[in-house]
Parts: C-alpha cells; structure tokens; sequence
C-alpha cells in the first residue's frame, strides 16, 4: 500500500511562537508522514495535462 503525506498549513501570528513550537515539536515523529507549513503556504498544484484534462474533465486541483 503506497503511504500517503498530509499537507498541514498552519496560520498563525508572530505572537503564537510558543504555541507553535510546540505543535511543530509534537508533530516532529510524524515527519515523514506530515508536511507543515507555517510562514509561506505551499504553492497551488499545476493543472493536469490536457490528456488527462479529457479523460478527468471532473477533476480540478485544490
């Protein structure tokens, strides 16, 4: 079964460091299953190439 990795983006506020310290310490075993952002979110997913925009016409990136 191939794993799959959750995409986590935090918004938070320079006042929150401690708060967020500890989240990203508690978070740091699942590192390998858990991808966080907490300054700059992740960049918008590319659109699909146009043969699979034919065969997924349904299907529309996050």
């Amino acid at each position: 079964m191939a794993t799959i990795k959750v995409n986590l983006y935090i918004s938070c506020t320079d006042d929150d460091k401690v708060q967020l310290q500890k989240l990203l310490k508690w978070l740091y075993p699942m590192n390998d299953e858990v991808n966080v952002w907490f300054r700059n979110p992740p960049s918008r997913l590319p659109s699909l190439p146009l043969p699979w925009r034919i065969l997924l016409f349904w299907y529309r990136p996050p």
